[in-house]
């Protein structure tokens, strides 16, 4: 029986442009925070290659700028609102607490079961001087993490009418479609849309569970965003970090009906720097499609908003959402996943960076309150062994949000590299995005900095696993990026994880390498790359993380960066049911 894995893909592209490295869900306009460091902390050897080490840490997203997009750390009163002190460094993406936890969810993996629809989606291309001029493109990524051949096809649904644009067959892969554990990447520019600008949605449908993850690039690929497809919707979805013109970020929420009708939705926006808070539409979305929604024109505002958004669609609605954010100025964006349906009572940050390696890479959280009760949220940082190292607490309202950096919660103030863990009392439910960011980088364009952004995975079941894949990872191929590996435990029962390892497929299914991580303790991380596990020095292909203890729950993330230390991009890794 064929499952069904619709995937949101909202691109926002103009697909003239060169293709981008295949990525299953792509937004093309989210900017990343400029200063973003390339790589992990200096103590996670590991995943720090040894002719990169500043820049390119295994396991940490290869872009957290340390001046967080529209949300600026704590630290960083010199750009942050004066009523949002601790929400966003003028570089750092839209919003990441500075504090978040190692294993951050990224919140619905592409993945997710064939039967549910994973969605992606990219913001429209809107004009500018910096990454928001464009043009962008997007590639869709998957991988088939069985041992069977995976059939199947894509398709492309028109944003302005919910229109069937073009169809996309796996046999245009392989002749059984997409091999076992193999891999493709698939440019929307090469599936027969026949427009040279087009924006939409795409529904994936396989008959194996796949990963799918998009990917958005801007200037040939010289600056790209990444975010994973979703398995199903919900009537509520929440954004703990949208943005209007605020750090030089623009953000645009597009909203994707993963059911076959129409229906309408509402959006209520919450500001933390003293901005408009207004409820708009209600907005209609045909079935399949997607709606693509201007922050600035929702809040009336021209520029300096920052905030949250939770939208609430129709009763019996299924919908997702991506933000996508690139910066007006500088050339770099971000792009992250929205919750879709309830959040966990605990957020896992796979990597937590302060001011680590050359580039300086700092995370920023941005924590959202998405219950309907007040709840405490406290965020605790832990060294790459795992040990606390302090907390930190606030008393949030319902779709109220707090920004944090890891120093804010006991680490140290420079050269840090663990993970974090974020709770709520109560029973209260939370969501997370965590912005990585670097300083400006020498020899980078004006204004370019690693900066990356991507949701968190709770406690939730479908958030974290003991079998997860990652559908596109590389080394030194094609425009020479380069992926780093952070691999947590998050089950919490003191004992450890079994032996985790981690295989590296080409993209024709064999094996290329495996890498031991061993145990690895509650809530600490492992991390690796292609050419430490000894993939070699030009691969293009999946991972699949499997753990000797079925009852493991674990969560990853994949950092890549350019080699040039001035772009990067982070997705995280999808749960294998």
């Amino acid at each position: 029986m064929k499952k069904l894995l619709s995937l949101l893909i909202l691109f926002s592209l103009v697909l003239s442009v060169t293709a981008m490295p295949a990525q299953v869900s792509a937004q093309d306009g989210e900017p990343t925070p400029t200063e973003e460091p390339a790589v992990e902390p200096t103590e996670e050897p590991a995943g720090e290659p040894t002719e990169e080490p500043a820049v390119e840490p295994t396991e940490e997203p290869a872009a957290e700028p340390t001046e967080e997009p529209a949300e600026e750390p704590t630290e960083e009163p010199a750009v942050e609102p004066t009523a949002e002190p601790t929400e966003e460094p003028t570089a750092e993406p839209t919003e990441e607490p500075a504090e978040e936890p190692a294993i951050e969810p990224t919140e619905e993996p592409t993945v997710v079961p064939a039967e549910e629809p994973a969605l992606i989606e990219s913001a429209d291309e809107i004009s500018g001087s910096g990454a928001q001029a464009g043009p962008w493109g997007a590639t869709i990524y998957i991988s088939n993490p069985n041992t069977s051949a995976a059939s199947g096809a894509i398709s492309f649904y028109d944003a302005a009418d919910g229109s069937l644009d073009a169809t996309y067959d796996f046999t245009n892969i392989g002749v059984s479609g997409i091999p076992a554990h193999g891999s493709a990447a698939i440019d929307v520019a090469s599936v027969g849309i026949g427009a040279s600008s087009w924006q939409g949605s795409a529904v994936v449908q396989a008959s194996n569970q796949v990963a799918v993850q998009v990917g958005l690039r801007v200037n040939s690929n010289t600056d790209r965003m990444e975010y994973s497809g979703f398995t199903q919707g919900s009537d509520k979805v929440s954004s703990p970090a949208i943005a209007c013109n605020a750090f030089d970020q623009d953000s645009d929420l597009v909203i994707m009906n993963t059911g076959s009708s129409a229906t309408t939705f509402t959006v209520k926006y919450l500001s933390t720097t003293g901005g408009n808070e207004p409820t708009t539409g209600p907005h209609t979305v045909q079935g399949n499609s997607s709606v693509y929604l201007d922050v600035c024109n929702e809040v009336g505002e021209t520029g300096g908003w920052l905030g949250s958004a939770t939208v609430t669609g129709a009763g019996g609605s299924s919908l997702v959402g991506v933000v996508f954010q690139p910066y007006v100025v500088a050339p770099k964006a971000v792009a992250y996943e929205t919750l879709s349906g309830s959040g966990g009572s605990t957020v896992f940050f796979p990597t937590a960076l302060q001011k680590a390696f050359g580039p300086q890479f700092t995370s920023f959280y941005a924590l959202q309150n998405v219950g309907t009760g007040s709840t405490t949220v406290t965020l605790e940082v832990f060294n790459t062994s795992g040990t606390s190292l302090g907390t930190v607490s606030q008393l949030l309202a319902p779709g109220g949000k707090v920004s944090w950096q890891p120093q804010n919660a006991g680490a140290p103030a420079s050269g840090f590299s663990g993970s974090a863990v974020a709770s709520a009392s109560g029973g209260g439910e939370i969501a997370a995005i965590t912005n990585i960011g670097t300083v400006a980088t020498a020899g980078c364009p004006a204004g370019a900095g690693q900066t990356t952004a991507f949701l968190n995975p709770s406690n939730r079941a479908e958030d974290s696993g003991s079998t997860l894949a990652i559908p596109w990872v590389e080394y030194k191929s094609g425009v020479d990026w380069r992926s780093f590996l952070a691999v947590q435990n998050v089950i919490n029962t003191g004992a450890g994880s079994g032996t985790v390892t981690v295989t590296y497929y080409n993209a024709n299914g064999t094996v290329a390498t495996t890498a031991n991580l061993g145990s690895i303790s509650d809530g600490a991380k492992g991390n690796t790359n292609p050419s430490s596990a000894g993939a070699g020095t030009n691969f293009l292909g999946s991972i699949e993380i499997t753990s000797s203890n079925a009852g493991d729950k674990l969560v990853a993330l994949s950092n890549n960066q350019q080699a040039d230390a001035c772009h990067a991009a982070s997705a995280l890794a999808i749960p294998i049911n």
